[in-house]
Parts: C-alpha cells; structure tokens; sequence
C-alpha cells in the first residue's frame, strides 16, 4: 500500500513538473514572439521607406478578422495575400484580443506579414 501511494505521489509530481515546463515554454514562445514584433516597429520607424509622403494609415488586423488561422502559411484576403508565421500565432493565442500592424513586404503585388501589434479591451476596429 506504500508503494501505491508513492507512486501516485511521483506521477503527480511529474505531472506538476511537465505543466511547469509547458507554461514556461508557452511563456518563452510569447516573450520572443513580442521581441521579434518589436524589432520589427523599430525598423519600421528607422527605415526610409515609413518616411515616403505616399505612406497610407497604419492597417491592422485582429484574429478574428483573419478568421481566427490555426496554422502558420500565407492566406488571401481582400486586401491581399497575408504570412502569418507561428510566432504570431503563439500571441493571438495568448491575447486573442491583440491587433497586429499589416507591414507591406511585396514592392508591386499586394504582399504582407504581420508586425507590431496593439491590445484592444473590445475586438472591434
């Protein structure tokens, strides 16, 4: 009856330690998720291109504009073709709510990833 009850006591404990790693991994995700997202509005800021005076307002989206993607990949919408890589996605699952900046990457086709991005306390625009 010992034993029984030791190893109940080493599988809870596993189990604790591998739900402490999981939410430490999801944490990691997200702080490098947002890292890479910042990198990306100090370039924007510093590069010549924001500076053009044919820059448009700023567009972004939110999860469920884009029809809340499970996967990372490219996806045509109406305002084109937009990459969404895993790191973004780790962020909108961690803040549904986040509304991401659409930073154009094609010079001719309508091309875009995702940058920067906002919380929001509602998910309308």
């Amino acid at each position: 009856m010992d034993i029984a009850r030791s190893e109940r006591q080493a599988t809870a404990t596993r189990d604790h330690l591998d739900d402490a790693r999981a939410e430490e991994r999801n944490n990691l995700k997200l702080a490098l998720a947002t890292f890479a997202l910042q990198l990306d509005a100090f370039e924007m800021r510093t590069s010549v291109v924001a500076h053009r005076p044919r820059a448009t307002a700023v567009k972004k989206v939110t999860w469920q504009q884009v029809g809340r993607v499970t996967e990372p990949g490219r996806y045509m919408f109406r305002f084109g073709w937009l990459t969404i890589a895993a790191a973004d996605l780790a962020v909108w699952e961690q803040l549904p709510n986040a509304a991401f900046t659409l930073v154009r990457t094609g010079a001719e086709a309508e091309e875009y990833r995702l940058g920067a991005f906002e919380l929001r306390k509602d998910l309308a625009l």
